[in-house]
């Protein structure tokens, strides 16, 4: 169960919907997706089980819930933290790959010829040029959103959560409260700097070390999980106490060769892409471990005209220089934009790579998925039976 703050809160929502989306499923149908007759009825298969799973998910954390506010109820606290007890939201996936290297990198060719890639419209200038919500409404929105896929913008969970009733409370009853909830090492966390934080939780090697629970969240997780465990995200830098089934998704080496695998398949596209480029006298892209170019990057360096910082390269690394004759003016470097993204769109259809990455990321997800899939039914059993005792205790 982790351990909510207001300040990590948000960060820490994001992190549990995204991998709650992306877990597992199904039991009635046997597991058996990888007898499917097609690519695309075994990826029906287990995206119906990776919906399932979420749906399980969603209903331990909501299980998980009622019986912590159960709990503090029976104590007498009847008001509630709502960023410290959050129930998670339901996403329906509809795709087994998370998100392609190349988004954003490749807009619609009637797009790109009238709004390049968009950059434009995250200046200053932009904001307050006459078809700016032109542009907003080719997006298909009439708000103020950015086209780019590298600003990690994420909804205002603030301002989605009514949380007035226990913010009115003392400071006192608050703490009392936390206290009640996960024990006085977790209340007093509630009330510290960030420095502080920072000082008490943090340890040598740059991971954050949640206190032990105590009170309630300690006899949710001991009633339905037994003795908590510590676990540990050395990626992330964080840590939780926790009982609660680990899904098998992001473990092991499989995972972390979903990249490296799709990246040797599309390497010839990438290289003729590139070539491409080269030859409209585009400069020379290179792509990124990860697959990805840094196209927002350097049209930020592009409007802004800074290009270099104390620690190097601003505008991302594998970009080339700004061509010698760059315009200065909003609407020259505007032109240059939807030049730029016109050639990008051509020279990804012409290379192959734009057709060539879509299809090679969609299948080595598939390939990863089918691979797991019995470690993945045996996780939603656990979160089942986990589920199963949940409801018991609630009906107690």
């Amino acid at each position: 169960m982790t351990q909510w703050t207001r300040g990590l809160g948000a960060l820490a929502l994001a992190a549990a919907l995204a991998a709650s989306a992306a877990c597992t499923g199904d039991a009635e149908d046997g597991g058996d997706s990888a007898g499917a007759d097609t690519p695309e009825a075994a990826e029906t298969d287990i995206l119906e089980l990776l919906n399932e799973s979420d749906r399980l998910v969603v209903e331990l954390v909501a299980a998980e819930n009622r019986l912590l506010e159960q709990c503090l109820e029976e104590d007498g606290f009847t008001v509630h933290d709502r960023f410290t007890i959050m129930d998670v939201g339901l996403y329906e996936a509809e795709s087994l790959s998370l998100g392609n290297p190349t988004d954003g990198l490749f807009p619609e060719p009637d797009m790109a010829a009238k709004w390049g890639f968009g950059a434009w419209a995250d200046t200053e200038e932009g904001m307050a040029s006459s078809d700016y919500e032109a542009y907003q409404d080719a997006l298909g929105t009439g708000e103020e959103l950015s086209a780019n896929p590298e600003s990690g913008e994420s909804g205002d969970f603030d301002e989605a959560i009514d949380n007035s009733g226990f913010d009115a409370l003392s400071e006192a009853d608050r703490y009392a409260w936390y206290a009640a909830y996960g024990g006085e090492a977790f209340a007093e966390g509630q009330f510290l700097s960030d420095e502080e934080i920072e000082e008490r939780y943090r340890d040598e090697n740059g991971i954050w070390v949640t206190p032990e629970p105590g009170g309630c969240l300690l006899e949710m997780i001991e009633a339905l999980y037994g003795e908590p465990e510590l676990v540990i995200d050395e990626a992330n830098g964080t840590s939780s106490w926790s009982g609660r089934p680990e899904s098998p998704e992001y473990e092991g080496s499989a995972w972390a060769e979903i990249v490296p695998d799709y990246r040797e398949r599309v390497a010839d596209e990438e290289s003729a892409f590139v070539d491409c480029l080269i030859d409209r006298d585009r400069g020379a892209w290179e792509f990124s471990d990860e697959g990805e170019v840094y196209i927002w990057s350097y049209l930020a360096g592009v409007y802004s005209g800074e290009w270099t910082s104390p620690d190097g390269n601003d505008y991302g690394e594998g970009v080339p220089d700004p061509p010698s004759d760059l315009p200065s003016d909003f609407e020259g470097l505007r032109e240059y934009e939807v030049g730029l993204a016109v050639d990008f769109v051509e020279c990804g259809d012409e290379s192959g790579f734009v057709a060539a990455t879509a299809a090679e990321w969609e299948a080595v997800h598939l390939e990863y998925y089918e691979s797991i899939e019995p470690e993945l039914f045996t996780w939603q059993e656990e979160v089942r039976a986990a589920l199963d005792r949940a409801q018991e205790l609630l009906g107690a």
